[in-house]
């Protein structure tokens, strides 16, 4: 979080042949990066920003527990039972 804007950036494994082109055995993709940047604002709700907004929402500061939930069950349809419930917890 803190960034200036979302973003991601997909960095992974190439091969190059330098010399020869042995056919190597084995999973060479295997390695991927994925790095995300989350903005300081709640994204939109949109294909687009779905998983920076869905991040956001959990990591968020701003947002109090019930609106973190409301967005989860209302947006993600994530379930969200009594477990997860804030009331239910102080009582």
């Amino acid at each position: 979080m803190n960034m200036d804007e979302n973003s991601m950036a997909y960095v992974h494994l190439a091969k190059d042949n330098l010399l020869g082109s042995y056919p190597w055995k084995g999973g060479l993709d295997l390695l991927n990066i994925v790095m995300i940047g989350i903005a300081d604002e709640l994204s939109e709700h949109d294909a687009k920003h779905e998983l920076h907004r869905l991040l956001n929402t959990l990591l968020s500061m701003k947002l109090s527990v019930d609106e973190k939930l409301d967005i989860m069950k209302n947006e993600y349809s994530i379930s969200v039972d009594d477990k997860l419930s804030p009331a239910k917890k102080c009582q």
